[in-house]
């Protein structure tokens, strides 16, 4: 058996494959021809294949209820309040404790200036003394448009080194205060900015967000129908005990890989990596672990009744296929070239994947989906 270094356990080609990503019909040009160079694997020895074929497989309608559309027409005004509503700039009034002030301002200490008191568009909550306290004080009666100096003393204590006992003057500019945030309500600027431009009627982009909904409702149901197919025919057969060293590496490298993900979002919201766990993905470190073995044996048992299902039907997957499929992964995930694809995953592996690509399409066709009404 080949070496698996990057076996689908990564969680990203098996995926893409079976949620047919990357099904794009190549062009002549970008295809590489390749040749197999090593016969199918023989599975026959840990399944046994039950009925694969002639399920009705349960699956909710694909529809979108009005609510639901305008829960999404909420959500979407919703996200451009967020990136583009802006707070009111008052400028006709004298500023007030507890005023949110822009500020632009630069500091002198016996006419030496501070680089590190010193700030251009900066939010300030008059009376919260982050800057200094005296400061509160005295931004309050002043105009936005203006420019005061404001003379502040430093205690013998203070945090600021070098500043102990000295007196700053701080050459302030009041921006503006801020007021309330003018959020924005369905119509065409919503639609104009959260379409990139590709949609300024309002009514328009209403009918463009029914029909990608219809259009996520149809693969929601494809999905179901697919799971619930599969789930069928494993169902159905009868597995021994899989190779503990291909099981192990699986999930291993599929741990590794997915924890290095769950590693970099507890960064990137501020958290350590056991809470991350414990309070996004609810699970500990070990109960994951656990679960990367479970994903690993699922997914074998997949790819095994797949190859098997292949053998009992006579399949065929020609090097053209084998080419072209590799040339769609390869080009899904950035690789220069098909050769270098298969370098860093594998011949045996991705042929399997795109064979069960090929069997779940056959699979599909074999059975149907028995939709519920809603």
């Amino acid at each position: 058996m080949e070496n698996r270094k990057a076996i689908f356990l990564t969680g990203c080609i098996m995926a893409a494959v079976l949620t047919g990503c990357g099904s794009q019909k190549q062009e002549e040009t970008s295809v590489e021809m390749l040749t197999q160079t090593a016969p199918l694997a023989d599975y026959s020895a840990y399944v046994t294949l039950g009925q694969y074929a002639g399920f009705e497989i349960p699956v909710e309608e694909a529809e979108v209820s009005q609510e639901e559309l305008e829960e999404r027409m909420a959500q979407t005004v919703e996200a451009y309040n967020y990136l583009y509503a802006v707070p009111v700039q008052i400028t006709d009034r004298a500023v007030q404790e507890g005023d949110t002030v822009n500020l632009n301002f630069t500091t002198t200490v016996d006419g030496e200036n501070q680089e590190a008191l010193a700030g251009q568009d900066v939010s300030y909550v008059v009376g919260a003394g982050a800057i200094h306290p005296a400061l509160d004080g005295q931004l309050v009666g002043k105009q936005p448009g203006n420019t005061y100096d404001l003379s502040c003393a430093f205690k013998e204590d203070t945090e600021f080194t070098g500043l102990e006992g000295r007196t700053a003057i701080f050459h302030v500019t009041v921006n503006y205060i801020y007021g309330e945030t003018q959020s924005a309500v369905w119509g065409d600027e919503v639609a104009a900015a959260m379409s990139g431009g590709a949609y300024t009627d309002a009514d328009d982009y209403k009918e463009h967000l029914y029909e990608q909904m219809c259009a996520e409702e149809k693969e929601t149901q494809e999905k179901s129908y697919r799971d619930g197919l599969w789930e069928s025919i494993l169902d159905g057969c009868t597995f021994q005990e899989l190779p503990q060293d291909v099981l192990a590496e699986n999930a291993e490298n599929y741990y590794q890989k997915t924890r290095e993900q769950f590693e970099y979002y507890a960064t990137y919201y501020s958290y350590t990596y056991d809470q991350y766990m414990e309070e996004i993905q609810g699970m500990t470190d070990a109960q994951f672990h656990e679960k990367a073995y479970e994903y690993a044996r699922a997914e074998l048992e997949r790819i095994y009744a797949a190859v098997e299902i292949f053998r009992a039907e006579g399949m065929t997957f020609t090097d053209e296929d084998y080419s072209r499929g590799v040339a769609e992964l390869a080009g899904n995930y950035g690789y220069g070239s098909s050769a270098e694809f298969v370098e860093a995953y594998g011949e045996e592996y991705i042929r399997e994947v795109l064979i069960v690509r090929q069997v779940e399409a056959f699979l599909m066709e074999q059975s149907k989906m028995a939709v519920q009404a809603g």
